[in-house]
Formats: structure tokens, sequence, C-alpha cells
């Protein structure tokens, strides 16, 4: 494994556990806005209650949010350079994300949860991050060449026998 790959790897593995906060954040935020949020913890046999998974289905919505603006951060901190590199970076981080998320679910039984579009949206935000960062970091770097091109046009020295 290369050495990227394996930064990569360890930097999935701290997002996903950090994206706990998130979800924890989100069903906080949820409870202060004023949603019917039933359950604080799964319920016995969580597939058969259609209100829990309505429920994680939110919070993941809410809290992919902040983790899209994190995997941009820390893509952008880790100066992600191209849409190419940004991709592996974010299907990396989302596969860290799914593997973590499932070992989760198999461990509490939760596996249902895998069945609502929001934790799709959730894991979604992983993978567009650092592609977004990427975006942002060409746009940077197009705007700092682009102004040391424009010093350096104010410097220029002219050629003897030019006449310029």
């Amino acid at each position: 494994m290369s050495r990227r790959v394996l930064v990569d790897v360890v930097v999935g593995v701290v997002l996903a556990v950090g994206s706990q906060i998130f979800l924890y954040g989100a069903y906080l935020v949820l409870l202060l806005a004023g949603a019917s949020l039933p359950y604080d913890s799964a319920p016995s046999e969580p597939g058969s209650h259609p209100d829990w998974l309505a429920q994680i289905s939110l919070m993941s919505l809410v809290a992919a949010v902040p983790v899209f603006v994190a995997a941009v951060v820390v893509a952008w901190l880790l100066t992600t350079h191209s849409a190419g590199e940004g991709a592996r970076r974010g299907l990396t981080w989302s596969a860290v994300v799914i593997a973590w998320t499932l070992l989760l679910a198999v461990g509490n039984g939760t596996a249902a949860m895998f069945g609502v579009p929001g934790l799709w949206v959730f894991i979604a935000a992983f993978a567009l991050g650092p592609v977004a960062a990427a975006g942002l970091g060409m746009r940077r770097r197009a705007a700092e060449s682009s102004a040391a091109d424009e010093g350096m046009a104010h410097h220029r020295t002219p050629r003897a026998g030019t006449g310029s």
C-alpha cells in the first residue's frame, strides 16, 4: 500500500470516528428545532421500526452538511491537487466510513440503516468533499499564477536593441 493511500485510510478512520460527533450534533439540532425524535437509542429490531429508520435518515442528512465541510477542509489541508486525486481520496474515505458504519451496525444489529437514503447522502459527503477541495485548490493556484504573471509583467526589463 502506498504511503498516500495509507495516509488517506488513517484520515478516513479519524473522520469516520469523528463523524459520530456530527451525528450526535444533528440529533441535538433536530431536538432544538422541535423535530419529533422518538428514539434516543436503537430499538431491539430496528428494521421493523420505520420511525427509527426515518430518524436515522434525517439525522444523517443534517450531519452530512458539517461532514462535507470537514471533508473539504481536511482535503484542503492535505493539498488535494486534482479532481482525480480528490475522487480517489474521497472514495477511500467513503469506503472507510462504510466499513466503520457496517462494523457498528453488525455489532448492534442496526444494518437496516443501510436502506435509508440519508445515510448514503452522509457517505457521499465524504466522497465529494475532497473533489470540492481540489476544485477550490485549482482555482486558488490559477489565481496565484495569474497574479504572479501580472507581477512579473510589471517588473520586466526591456531587452537591449528592441526599443521596448
